[in-house]
């Protein structure tokens, strides 16, 4: 790419010269996508079977890596216009050996020079309210022309009515970075100092827009890069969903649900008032524009679907979901009071609920297996089913792509990282960005760790447990001096009482879900 090309991508306004933070996005599994078309009552593509997948604005690949990782029999694309991304992407994929995922550095309108296929799965995260009109429209001219019928298109983005007091927060960022001196993130950070001088002189914009201040709150305690590619744009639009869903109504596209899965069981959100009051809506899109509006949204998390045949092949809502696998993520037992699926609170006493955890918690069964199980029938076929995605949009389960893997935790247990994608990333992110994603075939997925158990889960790799806790005291030893202490204080690396804690922790909450996952089997 010569310089005249570059100057042409900086034109758009999107910042490029500092990469985008180091993140998995976890509403971009195919899994996950699936899930929510067949919850919707859609047809969906086979997440077991072939598929392709695409990521407009890729980032650092995270996300598609962990993906391709995952879904071996799959093919995976990463298209981003940003040099280093492209160049931090393609280094993970090569190190790990992943032969079923291609990068791309383009903008989307230089797309058409590549071979690409037609896709089941499209995502964009982070791109379609921070990029130009000119730039939006190129997404939506790559959507239309390679989404499959019956494909979908996952799209996070800034809404309105929530977002409007947003701009003005952006519209200051843009003023204070452009009167600063330095690079683009220390104006960016300067920017940020100057907005909370006025914030603490309780300015009246602060004052009469309580939900920003929270916001600003969050945003100061965010990755600085994080700040330059939310606020340092030269565009920033949020966008009404009723726009947005006539924009790809238009390219026959039809919503068909939310990555946010609780928020799509309407009992979840919406008060029985504000649920009456959307009663007359005729069609779903008319449903979620009242909805969005009567909830002030401000982030959107949508799932669109191109309108197919019913020639297309494609797994219908009821045998997809009646196969899917589904297993226990978090412990009821760790949660303190009810369960929260949204804003209903649902009582983690409930018979159907302890039997449930009790049977499916482990992974072994699919949806369909469980309403039919002996001790879950007299309950009632609707109500486990109910009951299950309660579960799955209260986080407490998850979708799986094949059944939780068997736990087995000796002293003298070795274990390794099969998906060598998970010791490949560790090795790139761990220390620099203090957390690590690792892939699992099981979830279709990826989980994330902090520094400590991120470490720890990387030591068990190869060694036997009982020789894990003198490896990670030398490990902060080494570690600590190499970052500075930013993620484990010198006082509690050189503490036995904290390691030990930090390791107990570990063994019993984390050990067995890599395990089941099978992020970690035994070598």
């Amino acid at each position: 790419m010569g310089p005249e090309d570059t100057s042409q991508r900086q034109s758009h306004g999107y910042v490029l010269d500092v990469p985008y933070t180091w993140s998995f996005f976890h509403y971009q599994s195919p899994i996950l996508l699936s899930y929510v078309a067949w919850l919707n009552g859609r047809s969906a593509p086979d997440p077991r079977a072939s598929f392709t997948h695409v990521d407009l604005g890729c980032g650092n690949g995270v996300t598609t890596n962990l993906l391709a990782a995952a879904y071996p029999h799959a093919r995976f694309y990463g298209i981003d216009f940003n040099a280093d991304h492209i160049v931090n992407a393609q280094k993970i994929a090569d190190d790990a050996n992943l032969d079923n995922a291609t990068f791309i550095e383009a903008s989307f309108d230089e797309l058409d020079r590549f071979d690409l296929p037609q896709f089941d799965y499209i995502t964009t995260h982070g791109v379609y309210s921070w990029v130009s009109a000119e730039v939006r429209a190129q997404v939506d001219a790559v959507i239309d022309k390679m989404l499959k019928p019956g494909g979908l298109v996952y799209l996070c983005y800034n809404t309105l009515p929530g977002a409007a007091s947003l701009v003005p927060l952006w519209k200051m960022m843009q003023f204070y970075s452009r009167g600063a001196d330095g690079d683009i993130q220390t104006r960016a950070s300067a920017a940020v100092d100057a907005i909370n001088e006025m914030r603490n002189a309780k300015g009246r914009f602060f004052r009469e827009n309580p939900t920003v201040e929270s916001f600003f709150d969050r945003m100061m305690a965010r990755d600085p890069r994080y700040l330059v590619h939310e606020f340092s744009n030269a565009n920033y639009e949020p966008l009404y969903f009723t726009d947005v869903a006539q924009n790809f109504g238009a390219m026959d596209l039809d919503f068909a649900g939310t990555a946010k899965i609780y928020r799509n069981n309407p009992r979840n959100y919406l008060s029985s008032k504000h649920r009456a009051l959307l009663e007359t809506a005729q069609t779903r899109e008319e449903w979620e524009s009242r909805a969005s509006f009567l909830r002030n949204e401000s982030f959107r998390l949508d799932v669109f679907q191109r309108r197919a045949s019913s020639s297309v092949d494609q797994v219908q809502p009821i045998r997809g979901l009646q196969d899917m696998y589904v297993g226990e993520v978090r412990k009821v037992s760790d949660q303190a009071g009810d369960i929260e699926a949204g804003r209903r609170n649902i009582d983690p006493n409930d018979e159907v609920i302890r039997a449930l955890i009790e049977i499916a918690g482990p992974g072994q069964f699919t949806i369909g297996e469980l309403q039919e199980h002996p001790e879950l029938k007299r309950f009632g076929f609707d109500v486990v089913y109910k009951t299950v995605h309660d579960l799955i949009a209260a986080e407490f389960f998850q979708p799986l792509l094949s059944p939780y893997a068997t736990e087995v935790t000796f002293p003298d247990t070795i274990y390794r990282m099969p998906d060598a994608v998970n010791m490949t990333m560790a090795r790139r992110i761990l220390v620099s960005e203090g957390k690590i994603y690792f892939s699992s075939p099981i979830s279709g997925s990826a989980m994330r760790l902090n520094f400590t158990n991120g470490l720890l889960a990387c030591l068990t790799h190869e060694n036997r447990l009982a020789d894990v806790p003198h490896l990670f005291a030398k490990a902060l030893s080494k570690t600590g001096e190499e970052n500075g202490y930013r993620f484990v204080s010198r006082k509690d690396a050189q503490s036995s009482v904290w390691r030990e804690k930090k390791i107990d922790a570990f063994m019993r909450r984390y050990l067995p879900r890599l395990i089941r996952l099978n992020i970690l089997s035994p070598a």
